[in-house]
């Protein structure tokens, strides 16, 4: 899953725009929904000396249904300096083909004054498209909101839902909840995921969370991990990223990796058929013309595909799954 990204990251990042109009194209505005466990906001927060934030609260939930995937996100953090007021840049990424955000509530804490941001500040939601220089459009969407009046001793408060919905996956469920803070102690950490008991779900977490175990209660399963003044482990300097996961929790009702493959094979079967008048036909008569020879053939190939061809990675609407098809690429002499 996609994560909120702050100008202090290491504080506070928690754990799109299509051609046509889709309602994921706006940030919506409402509750959390009913599913979701309420998390009591911690008095107090361990912090290193002179952190620019502390943080009381990163706690994850999804619930996952044949229809959708869905993640609520909610954190807490205490501006300490001057230099943690940047903390309070709030900037959310979400792709539009597939995902409805709806932020469910933005304050700020004062003393004993409650301030809602969101009842007179809006979000400025623009495309960064910020791997255009590597020839990557993703499409993804980022609305981003900057509280005014922000004071050094403030809690900031806020959380989201991210609903997920992938037609050519059919009915299946997935999700990773990711540890996003794992340079500072949280107050009051949790990950929790819930799902219908007939919905064969599977999970695997990281070896810090422990061997953890599945509930269930009117028939819906759960798995959680809590912690109050939680510490992720830190990586050992230079350590390959595979020993750098944390505090992960993966969830799939797939069967296994042939259940994906079966699931995905049509795509990349119906994707690889090209159109009559695709202008890949042309450049195939040109290589099957230069001799039957298959050395002949497959050298003239690898000519097409590395010196003719201009590659640009399409990961709009529902290119982030869908392979893009063959009936228009783009061949031309020269280009690159």
């Amino acid at each position: 899953m996609r994560h909120f990204k702050s100008a202090l990251a290491a504080a506070a990042a928690i754990g799109a725009l299509a051609a046509a109009a889709h309602a994921g194209d706006k940030l919506r505005q409402g509750p959390a929904p009913d599913w979701v466990e309420p998390v009591a906001l911690p008095k107090t927060a361990s912090a290193p000396e002179g952190a620019p934030v502390a943080v009381l609260v990163s706690d994850v939930q999804a619930r996952f249904t044949p229809q959708a995937s869905a993640f609520y996100t909610e954190a807490a953090l205490r501006i300490q300096t001057a230099q943690g007021l940047s903390a309070g840049q709030f900037a959310l990424a979400w792709d539009p083909a597939t995902d409805d955000v709806t932020v469910n509530s933005f304050r700020i804490l004062r003393g004993d004054q409650v301030i809602d941001v969101l009842a007179h500040q809006g979000f400025t939601v623009v495309r960064r498209e910020t791997n255009l220089d590597r020839a990557m459009l993703d499409g993804l969407l980022t609305g981003v909101l900057q509280p005014e009046g922000l004071r050094v001793g403030d809690i900031i408060t806020y959380s989201y839902t991210l609903t997920r919905h992938i037609p050519e996956l059919g009915a299946h469920a997935e999700g990773l909840l990711a540890d996003g803070m794992p340079l500072l102690p949280v107050g009051h950490y949790l990950r929790r995921a819930v799902w219908d008991a007939d919905l064969p779900v599977r999970w695997k977490t990281t070896d810090d969370l422990g061997d953890l175990k599945a509930t269930q209660k009117n028939h819906r399963k759960e798995v959680r991990f809590e912690a109050r003044d939680y510490m992720p482990p830190k990586a050992a300097d230079q350590a390959p990223l595979r020993d750098q996961m944390f505090s992960q929790m993966q969830f799939s009702n797939y069967a296994s990796w042939s259940e994906v493959s079966a699931t995905l094979a049509p795509l990349y079967d119906k994707a690889a058929k090209l159109a009559p008048d695709s202008p890949l036909r042309a450049e195939l008569d040109k290589i099957r013309a230069a001799g039957a020879d298959p050395a002949v053939q497959a050298a003239a190939a690898l000519k097409l595909v590395e010196n003719d061809v201009r590659y640009v990675y399409l990961g709009m609407n529902e290119s982030g799954v869908v392979p893009a098809d063959g009936c228009a690429p783009e061949v031309a002499a020269g280009s690159s």
